[in-house]
């Protein structure tokens, strides 16, 4: 039963707002996790007050943060977040420090365990840029979202994507463990399919060093013999 499977909340853009919100905790271990994808979490043009720009479910659920430092709405860069906040005096409001990431909130709120991936080069459509890194994430998180704090070093199985993922910033005031990580920008399309994708990393040159093929081929059976049997419920924009 769903009950015993538990479920995993996952958002985009104002699906994400609404998951970040959302107060989860009468339903206790039943929500293995939650998701927010292409939002913030922060105090900004979409949130009517301060205290609706912050976390509002228990924060024993493992949490994953995915947003680009281009997102045109979210982001801490020429987006529409930081021009309203600087337009106070016009009657604008927002965080004064916006980050353009749900870590600050991780580390105020206490999430015992959260992971913020920010995408180098992604919008709001994180996508379209790092469509095949999304896929590794996500499967990592989903399989173990407790460990979400050890997803790079799980990442070592494939030198290439392991190269890519920085941590930059881990919080364990307080208890529990959040990290901040930087992913860097992809060298492929994400048009490639998946399978496509991993074929191009086995003989991409990681930390000065080619990969073998048969670790492409490894990282292909390592992950899709994985059997997770959950349900997500999504809020999309």
């Amino acid at each position: 039963s769903v009950k015993v499977r538990g479920v995993f909340t996952f958002g985009q853009s104002e699906g994400a707002m609404t998951v970040a919100r959302f107060d989860d905790r009468r339903y206790g271990a039943m929500i293995r996790g939650r998701i927010i994808s292409a939002f913030s979490v922060e105090y900004c043009y979409f949130t009517p007050t301060r205290e609706a720009g912050t976390f509002g479910g228990d924060r024993e659920v493992p949490t994953l943060n995915l947003i680009g430092d281009l997102d045109q709405y979210f982001g801490p860069i020429d987006s529409v977040a930081l021009s309203v906040t600087k337009q106070q005096d016009k009657g604008g409001w927002g965080a004064d420090d916006l980050t353009g990431n749900g870590f600050k909130e991780m580390k105020r709120k206490r999430i015992r365990r959260g992971l913020v991936c920010v995408l180098e080069g992604a919008k709001h459509d994180p996508s379209e840029t790092h469509d095949n890194f999304i896929r590794d994430i996500l499967r990592a998180f989903l399989s173990t979202p407790a460990d979400c704090h050890r997803i790079r070093e799980q990442f070592k199985m494939d030198p290439y994507l392991y190269s890519k993922c920085k941590v930059v910033e881990e919080d364990r005031e307080g208890g529990g463990i959040r990290q901040l990580m930087k992913v860097d920008a992809m060298d492929f399309p994400s048009t490639l399919t998946y399978a496509q994708e991993l074929r191009r990393r086995a003989t991409f040159r990681a930390r000065g060093k080619s990969t073998p093929l048969g670790g492409a081929i490894n990282v292909v059976d390592k992950f899709f013999s994985l059997r997770t049997t959950v349900e997500v419920h999504c809020w999309a924009a």
